[in-house]
């Protein structure tokens, strides 16, 4: 019988040791969520309120409220606010604080805001903002990360290198460097004749991802700062398993039995990426509790973590858990989808119908008829004597729905007011006014009604500089010298023309001789002589007595 566990005793232990951290990382980030399911379970109230995607058929009651909405207030509010505050990409704005004379600072300042604008570009994070912006005003919450990715390059030495390398070797066999120098290429890298390739990193890029608030958690704190861990929720085809994770830790924590369940599932793997600012490494576990993966701090930021302070309308000093925003209206968004309803059904049995007496056959041809159709009618004076049509006819009461209608209307946009005046959205910021309205009245709408605005658009810009910050501290670090050139078209790296050395130039001959020079003191002197007047004497100038002085 083949034994069910082939690891070592030191391998089950090292294992073990795996398995019981995941597990308490699952139950931390299982602790997590349970303190704020009050909050997700508003947030995915309002999710399915904004999308409509729960139907139902009766809408006589009001069970059916928060299912459907008939009249989805949620919707406009939230599809008004998120482009008002986020309209365009931000603009990196990098410059010294205090404008002291250093020229290298300047430089590498204007280098930075450079690298950054082309990444803002390339990466689209005007996209990835909006989608933030929209879960932070629907859910409560928006959380943007950042990735840095890169390709692995492998440099082969050229012809021409190793043909120096060559030459190099050759005349050190003859005569050995006392230094212990190698022979390299232009940049000074040693090169082996036959030598592996060497790997390095290029086409560095940061990329922005808007992540859901359902996939995301954190530990207890009171501010953002103090927060001890991130975690992210992660989906891994099951192919890409070994190409993704650490075999080789995998193997120590299973079994064959669980390596074998493992490689027969169909099924994604799923887990939580979590970010440990204690220890400054990011574990990977699935949901089982085997930890896939440690990395030692792949980004190198001051903060650790790859995200910002995560966007909250609502919240709470002292409290990290924010507030979902429909959940501040939602009575009055189910009293206004009540009111629609209700101007529904009644519109529905608002019909132009009646009834006539059962022989009137000529009454029964002319309500057939069409528009603009007339037809005969019989025994017309008896019809007159009787009191004409109108006294054989009677019509369905109409009026009565009207006047209700009349009031649901006005009922409707009272609590659409009041709902405005909660969200803060005023007329002036939809667009819609009243023609009899005064300029100064116009002011007042757009001064007191952008004063919330205001507040919203400032809190996504602290959002943007915070990205910036940490951009500003990826790119030195993790980016190249080639691709910073590419991206700023600021030379970085020296040509062959700047590493060439500058000739001096040649001296003079030997047998050519010089003039000799001139003695100052040598020197002709020129005297200048003065005119003289008619007379031969001197043009001496002339001097008057003044009484006064």
């Amino acid at each position: 019988m083949a034994k069910a566990d082939k690891r070592t005793p030191d391998q089950q232990k090292q294992g073990a040791a795996l398995r019981e951290e995941g597990s308490k990382w699952l139950a931390r980030v299982e602790a997590a969520g349970k303190l704020e399911k009050q909050w997700m379970d508003d947030a995915e109230r309002a999710v399915k309120a904004y999308t409509g995607e729960t139907k139902s058929d009766d809408l006589s009651t009001s069970a059916t409220l928060g299912n459907t909405y008939d009249f989805n207030i949620l919707f406009a509010n939230v599809e008004t606010i998120v482009p008002a505050i986020i309209n365009s990409p931000p603009a990196p704005d990098i410059r010294r604080r205090f404008a002291d004379e250093d020229p290298a600072a300047k430089d590498v300042a204007e280098l930075i805001e450079r690298a950054i604008r082309t990444q803002v570009d390339d990466s689209k994070l005007q996209v990835e903002l909006e989608g933030e912006a929209q879960d932070g005003f629907l859910a409560g919450r928006g959380i943007i990360r950042l990735r840095f990715k890169s390709d692995i390059v492998k440099d082969e030495a050229t012809s021409d290198e190793l043909e120096r390398a060559s030459d190099a070797a050759a005349d050190g066999a003859a005569e050995e460097p006392d230094s212990g120098e190698t022979a390299g290429d232009a940049y000074g890298a040693a090169i082996q004749p036959g030598a592996s390739p060497v790997e390095r990193l290029a086409n560095e890029c940061i990329e922005f991802e808007a992540v859901s608030w359902r996939d995301y958690r954190h530990g207890p704190a009171k501010r953002w700062k103090g927060r001890p861990w991130d975690a992210f929720r992660f989906v891994v085809q099951r192919e890409d398993e070994d190409a993704v994770f650490d075999a080789g830790l995998i193997s120590i924590q299973t079994n064959d039995q669980e390596k074998k369940a493992r490689g027969e599932s169909d099924s994604d793997l799923t887990g939580w990426e979590i970010w440990d600012k204690g220890s400054r490494k990011v574990i990977f576990i699935d949901d089982n509790g085997v930890v896939l993966k440690k990395v030692d701090d792949p980004l190198g930021l001051t903060d650790f973590f790859c995200i910002p302070a995560p966007v909250q309308p609502i919240e709470l000093t002292g409290r990290l858990m924010p507030v979902n925003p429909f959940s501040i209206y939602s009575k009055l968004a189910d009293e206004l989808d009540l009111t629609t309803k209700r101007i529904r059904i009644i519109t529905n049995h608002m019909r132009v119908k009646g009834w006539y007496p059962g022989d009137a056959g000529d009454i029964a041809n002319m309500l057939a008829a069409e528009d603009a159709e007339f037809v005969p009618i019989g025994n017309a004076d008896i019809w007159a004597a009787n009191g004409g049509l109108s006294g054989a006819v009677a019509f369905w009461p109409v009026e009565k729905f009207i006047a209700v209608l009349r009031e649901l209307y006005g009922a409707r946009e009272q609590t659409k007011q009041a709902i405005y005046e909660i969200t803060g959205i005023s007329d002036i910021v939809r667009g819609a006014s009243q023609a009899s309205e005064t300029a100064t009245a116009q002011n007042i709408k757009t001064q007191w009604g952008s004063l919330r605005i205001q507040k919203m658009q400032r809190m996504m810009e602290r959002c943007a500089r915070d990205i910036f910050v940490m951009m500003a501290e990826i790119i030195p670090a993790k980016f190249s010298h080639e691709t910073l050139q590419q991206m700023t078209g600021v030379q970085i790296l020296p040509t062959q023309q700047d590493l060439t050395p500058v000739q001096p130039p040649p001296p003079p001959p030997q047998d050519v001789q010089l003039p000799p020079r001139r003695n100052s003191n040598t020197r002709p002197r020129c005297r200048r002589r003065r005119k003289r007047n008619s007379s031969g004497r001197p043009n001496w100038p002339s001097f008057s007595r003044s009484s006064s002085f």
